[in-house]
C-alpha cells in the first residue's frame, strides 16, 4: 500500500517528488503475472474474518522467511478491522502497471528475494517498466527487507539519497 501511495503521490504532484523508493511493491496484488494467488487472498481473508488476531498472525507470518514473526511487529497494537477489510478489497481491483511509463524520477526498487505478499515478479516487472529504475534484491528476506536486514538497508539508501 505505501508504494502505491507514494506513486499516487508522485502522478499527483510530480514537480514535488525528486525521487521513489519502493519497498516490496507491486503494480498488481492479485493475479497473474506478477500478484499472488487469489487461493491465497481467499485463505488470508477467510483467517481474518474467522478470528482477527490470528488472520493477521497468518499475514504477518507470510511476511518473514520461516514464519517467524519479527519481535517489532509483535509489538503493534491491532489495526483497525474495518480498515484491514478495506484495504484488501482495493488491493483485489489495483493495477497501476499502465503508468509505469509516466515515472520520470530516479526510483530505487528494493525487494526480498522470498517475499510471499509481493512477488519477487513483481520487482523485475516495476524493474523492467520503469525507465532507469536500480533494483536491490535482498537475499534471505522476505516482504520486509528493512526489518530483516537494517544495516544493509539503510547502506543502500543511503547510497541512493546521495546519488541524488
Amino acid at each position: 500500500m505505501g508504494a502505491e501511495e507514494a506513486v499516487d503521490q508522485y502522478l499527483n504532484d510530480p514537480e514535488k517528488v525528486k525521487a521513489l523508493v519502493l519497498v516490496s511493491a507491486t503494480p498488481k496484488f492479485l493475479g497473474p503475472p506478477v500478484g499472488i494467488s487469489s487461493a491465497l487472498l481467499r485463505n488470508l481473508e477467510k483467517k481474518i474474518e474467522a478470528n482477527f488476531e490470528r488472520g493477521l498472525r497468518f499475514f504477518y507470518s507470510l511476511m518473514f522467511l520461516g514464519g517467524r514473526i519479527h519481535p517489532l511487529i509483535k509489538k503493534m497494537a491491532l489495526p483497525d478491522k474495518e480498515k484491514v477489510f478495506a484495504d484488501l478489497e482495493h488491493l483485489k481491483v489495483s493495477d497501476w502497471r499502465n503508468i509505469l511509463p509516466e515515472i520520470k524520477v530516479p526510483v530505487l526498487l528494493i525487494h526480498g528475494e522470498s517475499d510471499k505478499i509481493c512477488l519477487p515478479a513483481a520487482a523485475a516487472y516495476l524493474h523492467d517498466g520503469i525507465a532507469g529504475a536500480e533494483i536491490k534484491i535482498f537475499e534471505r528476506s522476505g516482504h520486509a527487507p528493512f526489518l530483516d536486514w537494517p544495516d544493509k538497508f539503510n547502506r543502500v539508501l543511503k547510497e541512493f539519497i546521495l546519488t541524488l
